[in-house]
């Protein structure tokens, strides 16, 4: 049970670190507030409901040891996604963006 305790507080401490990060580094600075507009409450939905889970997942199978080898797999699979994701720009970038400014000003 201690390797998935922690998994589960690696998690934790670091899923929000993590999701922003990420947002930003594909999505660039310019497109984020669209983009954190549909990933954000995903995640506070999961973060809310995750203890209520857990405690449904004890009540069905009779104790925590499976619930948290479950979210300690998760873990494992978020963390290999993580790790093999490209971090390939898709959103705007700062050229992008003075790209346009330089058209806007040529057509005034």
């Amino acid at each position: 049970i201690y390797p998935a305790m922690i998994g589960m507080a690696f998690c934790l401490a670091t899923t929000n670190n993590i999701l922003m990060s990420l947002t930003t580094a594909v999505f660039g600075r310019y497109d984020y507030k669209s983009v954190s507009a549909v990933i954000s409450p995903i995640y506070i939905f999961l973060t809310a409901f995750g203890v209520w889970i857990i405690a449904k997942l004890n009540d069905l199978l009779g104790g925590y040891m499976v619930p948290c080898f479950i979210l300690a797999g998760l873990c494992v699979v978020s963390f290999i996604i993580i790790l093999t994701m490209k971090e390939e720009r898709i959103g705007r970038s700062d050229e992008d963006i003075e790209k346009l400014a330089a058209e806007q000003n040529l057509t005034n």
